[in-house]
This record gives structure tokens, sequence and C-alpha cells, in this order.
């Protein structure tokens, strides 16, 4: 077996007609399987965390009860949104709260988040919480999304930070893209 490392041909001039090494330095620990994730590190003293995820695509949040999960075996402690910072992250425009706040936007977005001294009493703690949703209309396509009238998929995405758009640029945008001239 090799060692993960494969041998291109590189076509930009500064290095014409040299081969270099290029790949991943994992290939080969990921292939055998003796790769280490951060899933199977154990620590002393370590808790683990479980989320409760949105059933909805498009929904106020009504109500949410925690009191199952907080009374389970193991549990440290239960977070909703207004337990931690309401700043978004996102990988371009950063418009993904770390806990849902009021409003889900997507099946399987977090709205609760556990912890717990294993990950088997996380899970079962946030497979307790109960929420509440009051479904709102959603778009499922992009040509929907664009439509007079389309439900909002956020309030004013041109506030987030790295938006690309204005509030003029028109509904459910997230950024803008030319394609081809522009004559």
């Amino acid at each position: 077996m090799s060692d993960g490392v494969r041998t291109v041909t590189r076509r930009d001039d500064s290095s014409a007609g040299r081969l270099q090494k290029a790949g991943r330095l994992d290939a080969r620990r990921k292939a055998e399987g003796a790769a280490i994730y951060v899933g199977d590190i154990e620590r002393p003293g370590m808790v683990h965390l479980a989320v409760a995820r949105s059933s909805m695509s498009h929904a106020r949040i009504v109500r949410i009860d925690t009191s199952a999960a907080e009374r389970a075996p193991g549990v440290v402690g239960v977070f909703t949104a207004k337990d931690v910072s309401s700043t978004p992250y996102g990988r371009g425009v950063r418009d993904i709260p770390i806990l849902a706040n009021g409003v889900v936007r997507y099946v399987g977005e977090q709205v609760v988040a556990v912890v717990a001294l294993t990950r088997r009493q996380a899970e079962r703690a946030a497979a307790l919480i109960e929420i509440e949703y009051d479904e709102l209309s959603a778009v499922t396509t992009p040509e929907d999304a664009l439509t007079d009238g389309a439900p909002l998929v956020h309030e004013a995405p041109w506030t987030y930070p790295r938006a690309a758009i204005t509030e003029s640029s028109g509904r459910n945008l997230q950024s803008l893209v030319a394609v081809g001239s522009r004559e």
C-alpha cells in the first residue's frame, strides 16, 4: 500500500515539467481504520453534548419544555438560545444561530443542547425535550423563494456579517453572482 501521497504534474509555468508530491497526510491511517477522530477521544472529566433538532422546515417555536431532560440521569446542563451567544456563524454569510431563537428555518436545525456525563445520557435526555411549533409557510425551491410574496427565510439578510446583498437586492437572496459577459 502506498503512503497516501500521489505524484502529480503541475500545470503552471513556475514548475512546468517537475513532479511534486501532493495528497493527504492522513490518507493511509484513514484507509487502514487507524485514524483517530474527535469522536474517538475520551478524557477524564469529559462531558458530552447532544442536540434536540427541529422537526419542521419553517416554524415559530411556541414552547420548549426541558424539565424531563434536566432531571435525567447524568445531565450537567440544558441550554436554549437564551443561554448562548446570539452571534450567528456560517461559512460564507454568517446567518446560522448557535441554537434556533424563536424560529426554525430547516428540518434538523439545532434547538436545544444537552450536556451529560456520557454520550448515551446526553442523547437520551435530548430525546425527552418537548418542542411545540406553530408551522409557517416554507419555500422549498430557489425559484419559489424569489417570487413576490414568498415567505422570507430571513427577515433582514443584508444585516448579517459578510452579507453580499443590500436591502434592495430582492427577496430571499444571500449573494449575487454574475455569469458571462455584461454586454
